[in-house]
């Protein structure tokens, strides 16, 4: 899986989220713009993970070739 696949899969979910929040009858307006804020805030978050994790398996996958032409 590529970064953008992922950073997309995470952001349908934010998307989902969202639209469930919408449809939920429980929250008043300032509630539900409040957990969407959170959704949007997530996301970012979880795209720097990812961002940070696939450097790190780029590091890595270049130490180990070092390692194997050694």
């Amino acid at each position: 899986m590529t970064v953008e696949q992922a950073i997309n899969i995470d952001n349908n979910w934010k998307e989902l989220i969202k639209k469930m929040i919408d449809n939920c009858r429980n929250f008043n307006d300032f509630t539900k713009e409040l957990l969407k804020l959170s959704a949007e805030l997530q996301h970012e978050q979880n795209k720097s993970a990812i961002l940070a994790k696939y450097q790190m398996m780029q590091v890595i996958e270049q130490q180990n070739k070092v390692n194997n032409n050694n």
